[in-house]
């Protein structure tokens, strides 16, 4: 599903994944119960629904990969509400910024009343536009709109900001996204978008969808292949997949000699934590090595965290380049040259080990237990559960 860029979630450094807009009759139900279906996934979401939200901060907003949305029967009695609205359409088509509506029990179709209720509104003025933009609301009860007008007379006489309204309104009826809907005795319709009968089901489907679609990494797995691809590392990147965690591990078999893509630097660039498995060979491949480097680089420029698992080797050889890292070195200084600022990069990006508090995996120790540890200090840290700049 894409209503807005998906190229501009990739490229543009935000602070939030999802924003959040609704009215207080949906906060302590569905879009309560959305909101902490997305942040159980680890999605940064901005959940605020507060009327005394001021009008103009579009901060929050701008700051966010991606809106969704949630009209419902009262949506319409808050001016912020529809504020937001602008805000978010004005960012889509700007930005293209991505926008997801959710039509909670609301028909998206809604035909502009024709009845002579006009006498309710003739004090405030903005009659014909009053009339258009309640009914695209949606506010059918004479009550519900007597309401509204009484608490806003002053947006009613403000033609320019029910203008942005209305164009907004207008421009979400044709964005594509959810209806939820219930029958004429108050039942769920049995089957809203594509079987979905329960509001657990449309949560776990716009959750399904929001995961699939941001294009951001919790971590990212550096290992030399041949030594723990199908062993150690494999079995930690399903533990962490099963934690829900949105873990990139690189599955190329990669040819001696081959540089590292865009694809991977990106990966990294976008991850909240790197777990690099030190190995016996992991000095040997200039491959792993380029990653460490940017590795490095992110954690020293952007605060990103690394955590070294030493898989039967010492953090002292990795830093100081001793042992197979040694050997590895001089393997490396033969190929491109002592003083090559490649090799000069690799040394200077392992001797920042030293620094790293990490986990060891020793010859007895059953490594089922350190993957658990991982596992938990991934969970535990609530670093990965912020939001960062870079991702």
């Amino acid at each position: 599903m894409q209503n807005g860029g998906a190229d501009a979630m990739a490229t543009k450094n935000y602070k939030y994944d999802v924003f959040l807009s609704f009215c207080k009759d949906t906060r302590s139900t569905f879009t309560g119960n959305l909101y902490h279906a997305l942040t159980q996934k680890r999605i940064d979401t901005v959940f605020l629904g507060a009327d005394c939200w001021p009008y103009s901060d579009q901060k929050v907003i701008q700051e966010s990969r991606m809106s969704i949305v949630v009209f419902s029967k009262g949506y319409a009695s808050s001016p912020r509400c529809l504020d937001e609205l602008v805000s978010i359409i004005d960012l889509m088509n700007k930005n293209k910024q991505r926008v997801w509506p959710i039509f909670f029990k609301v028909d998206r179709e809604k035909k502009l009343i024709t009845n002579n209720e006009g006498t309710m509104f003739e004090q405030f003025g903005s009659l014909s536009m009053g009339l258009k933009l309640l009914s695209c609301l949606g506010l059918s009860d004479s009550g519900a709109k007597h309401e509204f007008l009484l608490g806003n007379s002053e947006v009613l006489g403000n033609s320019e900001r029910m203008q942005q309204w209305k164009v907004a309104l207008s421009d979400f009826s044709t964005l594509f996204g959810w209806d939820y809907k219930t029958n004429e005795i108050g039942q769920f319709s049995p089957l809203n978008n594509g079987g979905v009968r329960y509001e657990y089901e449309l949560i776990q489907k716009i959750v399904k969808e929001v995961v699939e679609s941001l294009p951001r990494y919790d971590i990212f797995l550096s290992f030399c292949g041949e030594d723990t691809r199908h062993s150690f590392t494999g079995f930690l990147y399903r533990a962490l997949c099963r934690e829900g965690f949105k873990t990139f591990m690189d599955d190329e078999h990669l040819e001696g000699g081959k540089e590292i893509s865009k694809t991977l630097l990106d990966a990294i660039e976008k991850s909240r934590l790197s777990i690099v498995v030190f190995s016996k060979n992991y000095g040997y491949s200039s491959w792993c090595l380029d990653e460490f480097v940017k590795i490095i680089e992110c954690k020293n420029a952007k605060s990103q965290m690394v955590l070294p698992i030493f898989y039967k080797v010492e953090q002292v050889d990795v830093c100081n380049q001793t042992n197979s890292y040694g050997d590895a070195m001089t393997g490396h200084e033969d190929k491109y040259g002592k003083d090559s600022e490649k090799v000069k990069k690799w040394k200077s990006a392992l001797s920042e080990v030293a620094s790293l508090k990490g986990e060891y995996i020793n010859k007895t120790e059953y490594e089922s237990e350190v993957i658990k540890r991982i596992v938990k200090i991934c969970c535990d840290s609530k670093s990965l559960l912020e939001c960062q700049g870079s991702t």
